[in-house]
């Protein structure tokens, strides 16, 4: 039996869809599930921007541990038409694979960040 909240299986967004994958300079595998997808064109900038994002993965400006155990962000210096100066991708490490968790535009410098 299943609650609301707990929707059955048939009527959950599919989360194990792989849409597109790439390798980090480490070498680790990275997924993007059309479920993450769908979520990070919630932030309007990342809209039509799939292919800006897996670059951002392959080749960061810079790469830096999130405040969230497990999970690395990855920042991309952008350029226009993109609408802000920088792309940052969360990753979740998640044993041989990892995920993308979100990501976004923002215009504020990294801050770990070399001067």
């Amino acid at each position: 039996m299943c609650s609301m909240a707990d929707p059955p299986p048939a009527h959950r967004s599919d989360d194990t869809h792989v849409i597109a994958n790439t390798l980090s300079p480490q070498g680790r595998k990275v997924e993007l599930t059309e479920r993450k997808w769908a979520y990070v064109q919630h932030h309007v900038e990342m809209r039509g921007e799939l292919e800006l994002l897996l670059a951002a993965i392959r080749q960061p400006d810079l790469q830096e541990p999130d405040p969230h155990p497990g999970r690395e962000r990855y920042w991309l210096r952008t350029q226009p038409p993109f609408r802000f100066q920088w792309l940052r991708v969360v990753v979740q490490f998640e044993g041989d694979v990892d995920h993308v968790v979100t990501a976004f535009g923002q215009d504020n410098e990294p801050e770990g960040l070399p001067i």
